[in-house]
């Protein structure tokens, strides 16, 4: 069982264990710490009240303004198997010091956010991982500027075997920069979820996307929304469409032309027997280009939950564009009469008021199934 994170001072975090009976996984939050002193103090007493009541802390959470590194050397908790630290503050020398410790032989979950990490914070952070010999799992690092280079996490990527879960999300990435590292994750052994979303990536990373789609089956999971990869779409729908690991696929807020995406994305629908979770929100696909994609949903019997959020239907007041608009929506209720698989449709910041839904409604109340409508 998991609880949602509790954020409480110090001085109640040892009463607070004591008293939870039915705990058994928790994430602590320590907002302000007076002293070294009073740190010490709380950390034995959390530790000595985890193993008095037989529970195990296994989540950890520092978030910000707190001086995590006054607490851990403290902190004598070898069942922590995910620690979460969130900048601008925290220091990145004590997930280090986690890392490689004999004392954190749990820990396989690391997340960093919001954070600033030097060059040499950010080399010394990479060694720890190697050093670590294949123990981490999960690495996410979210809205943290990356002041080192690629390298040293190229070379980390290239001789690892056990991460699953790898996201650079928002970390200012520049094209070049996101290429290296995903023509690295696209020889890992064991990666199956990528998170490269809201970065900068373009031509380049496109091609190594490409590649990753065509020649690696184990990757399930691939995030790329907010990109620079609207040129690139055909290109990679291709690939997907060819793809047999590929389960859910973020490819929003990447936008070139309408048609462009539109007609890429039917023929992969068409062609993809895989598929089951895809997002082109925000892509700019307006009347024609979601009617090419919803036109693929025809022939697909795998994919369960579209986004086509923020496309720009029916953005304008003229008859033509109504009528377009209205077409979208006629063409939805065809493919649900004909598609039983779909069941999440997001139509959300489309003007949804200016569509005909009446037939679209009908279609809907003849599933067997629930279904959900986002407007």
């Amino acid at each position: 069982m998991t609880t949602p994170d509790v954020e409480v001072s110090t001085l109640a975090l040892a009463d607070l264990w004591r008293q939870s009976k039915d705990l058994c996984h928790m994430v602590l939050v320590f907002l302000e710490v007076p002293c070294s002193c009073h740190v010490a103090t709380t950390a034995r007493s959390v530790t000595q009240s985890c193993f008095m009541n037989g529970k195990l802390v296994t989540g950890l959470l520092f978030s910000r303004g707190f001086s995590s590194a006054r607490l851990l050397p403290y902190v004598d908790l070898p069942s922590v198997r995910a620690l979460t630290m969130q900048g601008p503050n925290a220091e990145l020398g004590v997930v280090v010091l986690a890392i490689i410790s004999t004392e954190w032989r749990q820990l396989q979950h690391i997340a960093l956010r919001s954070e600033t990490i030097s060059t040499d914070l950010w080399g010394g952070f990479v060694r720890a991982l190697v050093e670590a010999k294949n123990r981490i799992k999960s690495l996410t690092l979210h809205d943290c500027r990356l002041r080192g280079g690629p390298q040293s996490m190229v070379n980390f990527l290239k001789t690892d075997g056990a991460l699953t879960n790898f996201g650079l999300r928002g970390c200012q990435l520049q094209d070049d920069t996101a290429a290296m590292i995903l023509h690295a994750l696209k020889e890992h052994r064991t990666v199956t979820a990528i998170d490269m979303s809201s970065n900068s990536l373009g031509l380049a990373s496109g091609d190594e996307i490409v590649s990753l789609l065509s020649c690696n089956c184990r990757v399930s999971k691939l995030h790329l929304a907010n990109n620079n990869l609207g040129y690139k779409a055909r290109s990679i729908f291709e690939n997907l469409a060819e793809n047999v690991s590929i389960d859910t696929f973020d490819f929003a807020g990447n936008s070139q032309s309408s048609s462009h995406i539109g007609h890429a994305c039917l023929g992969m629908l068409q062609q993809n027997t895989r598929l089951k979770t895809l997002s082109l929100a925000d892509c700019k696909l307006l009347e024609e280009g979601a009617k090419h994609v919803v036109i693929g949903l025809r022939a697909n019997s795998t994919l369960t939950s579209l986004s086509l959020a923020g496309n720009g239907l029916s953005i304008g007041a003229s008859g033509r564009q109504q009528e377009f608009a209205a077409g979208v929506a006629d063409e939805l209720a065809l493919t649900l009469d004909c598609n039983s698989t779909i069941r999440h449709l997001d139509l959300e910041r489309n003007s949804s008021h200016r569509l005909d839904l009446s037939k679209l409604c009908k279609a809907l109340a003849q599933r067997a199934k629930p279904f959900d409508l986002r407007l």
